[in-house]
């Protein structure tokens, strides 16, 4: 297996309690995972991270398309600091069928291209049968967490300390 060099977070469910039927659209409702702060190990290993999120919130005119990437910022920035174009965001409902939308693979391939990265360096960490199709459409690897979500089976390693793990013991 070859060592991971870029992390893809999925951000609702993953970094952030998933809220039910509704949108992450105030900084006060931040919730993390307790174990959040596991993710300093792989920062401070000199891998790459990316978000790659669904944000059909936008399109609704929820919240405008800044907040969304400030509000990803403020989730991340007690154990990293990403930069605006880290963030990968799909904008669209699903009605309006794009590339972009998970489960297709368009926010990821985006990652990987911003990061110059082959799939086969890097890995993407959610939450939904979404991400998991997202993923193996992109030919990454994949790793889920259900800390806030219904568990993947097999494919999830149930929680943020788990992921860190196996993501260490491919380097």
């Amino acid at each position: 297996m070859s060592e991971i060099k870029l992390v893809i977070l999925d951000r609702d469910g993953t970094l952030n309690k998933r809220i039910p039927n509704n949108y992450l659209l105030k900084i006060e409702d931040i919730e993390r995972p307790e174990d959040f702060h596991e993710l300093t190990k792989l920062c401070n290993s000199g891998i790459k991270f990316g978000v790659a999120s669904n944000q059909a919130c936008v399109s609704k005119k929820l919240i405008s398309r800044p907040s969304v990437i400030s509000i990803t910022k403020l989730v991340l920035k007690p154990i990293l600091e990403i930069e605006d174009n880290s963030i990968f965001l799909c904008t669209h409902q699903d009605f309006e069928n794009c590339s972009c939308r998970k489960p297709k693979p368009g926010l990821i391939l985006n990652c990987l291209e911003f990061f110059d990265a082959n799939a086969s360096d890097a890995v993407f960490i959610g939450d939904t049968e979404r991400d998991s199709a997202a993923a193996a459409s992109a030919g990454v690897k994949f790793i889920g967490v259900c800390w806030n979500s219904e568990c993947l089976g097999k494919q999830c390693l149930h929680s943020i300390t788990n992921a860190v793990r196996a993501i260490l013991s491919f380097r």
